[in-house]
């Protein structure tokens, strides 16, 4: 039982990132290219 309690904890952790970080105007977009591709 308590590894399905960690599946549904570890699932939850996963969606919330994902929708932290895809959302408009998140402080860390997947779109941006990395800060050092812009250093050189």
């Amino acid at each position: 039982m308590a590894l399905y309690g960690f599946i549904v904890f570890y699932v939850i952790c996963v969606a919330l990132t994902w929708f932290y970080y895809t959302r408009g105007k998140a402080e860390i977009s997947f779109d941006e290219t990395p800060m050092a591709a812009t250093a050189s």
